[in-house]
């Protein structure tokens, strides 16, 4: 879709460029193409910035913004997470436990060359 048929036939407002991603209407979206663009970076470093974007009122599973390098694009509606002290800790442990297996998996391994090479 171009710009111009986007300001046809949708709506056009002003959103919020944040570190959690595009914020609109008590909603966040984002794209790989912000990720891989530095956006993140961006609002890191100089802070947030407003965003024109178009979106379709049936809907909010996702925005249309311009974007110089390809006119528009889609941009998703994204859940964020809430990160507490025990969401982070069950991260912690199931990281460890997958670290602690997969040495276990490859001494195994490495025994059972070794036996089949005796």
């Amino acid at each position: 879709m171009t710009l111009q048929l986007a300001s046809a036939y949708l709506p056009e407002e002003t959103a919020q460029m944040t570190a959690e991603g595009i914020q609109f209407m008590d909603h966040y979206y984002s794209s790989p193409l912000l990720i891989k663009d530095k956006w993140y970076d961006l609002v890191h470093a100089s802070g947030s910035w407003q965003v024109q974007i178009f979106y379709d009122p049936q809907c909010n599973d996702f925005i249309l913004v311009p974007y110089d390098k390809l006119g528009l694009i889609v941009v998703n509606r994204i859940q964020l997470i809430d990160l507490n002290s025990d969401s982070v800790q069950l991260f912690e442990d199931y990281f460890k436990t997958m670290q602690f297996l997969k040495q276990r998996w490859k001494r195994n391994k490495i025994r059972s060359k070794n036996n089949k090479s005796k």
